[in-house]
């Protein structure tokens, strides 16, 4: 089981992938390089990875990502709203805003971070 936790978290580093809030922490903070010296080798290091967490909340990266999916949210139930108010849409929206709800206890980025 930890293999499997370990293989999928920040997978987004081991790939060398920009996600969002990594480019939010790099344009934000664009004398700082510690983060783009973690990504660039692709790592599977958990130490690693776990500082990058701590870098992105350090940052507000984590925060500004719910914030900016929580408006993008709201966005599209306005947009349902206006087209069609579909219950189907609302189910949909609802179970994906559930990822953005403000209870750490969910948050993958802010477990195992020790």
């Amino acid at each position: 089981m930890e293999y499997s936790q370990n293989k999928t978290f920040c997978e987004d580093l081991t790939e060398g992938k920009y996600s969002f809030p990594i480019i939010h922490a790099i344009q934000n903070r664009p004398n700082d390089n510690r983060i783009q010296n973690i990504l660039k080798p692709r790592t599977d290091n958990m130490n690693l990875k776990r500082k990058v967490v701590k870098l992105l909340h350090e940052f507000g990266s984590i925060k500004y990502t719910r914030d900016k999916c929580i408006e993008l949210a709201d966005e599209c139930y306005e947009l349902i709203k206006k087209l069609e108010d579909n219950i189907h849409f609302r189910i949909i929206m609802n179970h994906l805003t559930l990822i953005f709800d403000n209870s750490t206890q969910n948050d993958y980025l802010t477990t195992n971070i020790n």
